[in-house]
């Protein structure tokens, strides 16, 4: 009798287990409270990641860039379609070097671009915006190639989404309760319960001055002796 192991398909969150703790290669999102909520203790690394809100232009950066901001090897990060354009003096401000950031409008082709990023060993974590509507088939094909690449993608998508069936493994909420980021964990491998994470409204790196507030340090000048 030959024996068939299930463990691939729980790992690509294609199975659920109940109450079980899934060995998934993850990064810390930078919240502990969603560390603890999330399979692994964090961000899945190879996995399509869903993020499901109303408010595309803040939360998904809000909740992504604390995790962003401990990555340090020398692998790329990406963001397609951004609804703002960010500046090089912007990442910086913000711990993160610009060197390492590709910022791409890919708009008809988005789905072949965050297949084939998906798919490089150079790319870390992508972000990508895109209001068009999604298949099965191409959302599939966005899990698969970040399990090939071993890449993160982070996917915006409209609060309406939710109603509808998807086959990306974890599946987020983001919203805005009363000036309160709420992140609600709809779907994720190896738990089915709903959850709700309330992360920090103001978070240290949004305190930080913008650049023409800074404060510059004048250099002395050095008199000369007759």
């Amino acid at each position: 009798m030959s024996v068939v192991s299930l463990r691939p398909l729980f790992d690509a969150g294609r199975l659920w287990q109940g109450a079980s703790t899934l060995d998934i290669p993850t990064h810390p999102t930078g919240f502990s409270a969603l560390d603890t909520a999330l399979s692994g203790g964090g961000w899945p690394a190879h996995m399509l990641i869903e993020l499901l809100t109303d408010c595309p232009t803040s939360l998904p950066i809000q909740c992504i860039l604390p995790s962003w901001q401990q990555h340090h090897d020398t692998r790329w990060i990406a963001l397609i379609n951004p609804p703002a354009t960010p500046s090089a003096e912007g990442f910086q401000q913000v711990g993160l070097n610009p060197e390492q950031i590709d910022v791409i409008d890919a708009g008809e082709d988005t789905a072949w671009t965050l297949e084939q990023l998906s798919r490089s060993p150079v790319m870390h974590s992508l972000l990508a915006w895109s209001p068009k509507s999604w298949s099965h088939t191409q959302l599939r094909r966005l899990q698969l190639a970040c399990q090939q690449g071993e890449t993160q993608l982070f996917l915006v998508r409209e609060l309406g989404c939710a109603e509808q069936p998807s086959p990306a493994p974890v599946r987020l909420q983001l919203i805005q309760r009363q000036h309160q980021p709420t992140i609600e964990i709809l779907k994720q491998p190896g738990r089915q319960t709903t959850q709700r994470i309330q992360i920090p409204a103001h978070l240290p790196w949004t305190d930080a001055p913008p650049p023409r507030m800074r404060q510059t340090t004048q250099p002395q000048q050095i008199g000369t002796t007759h």
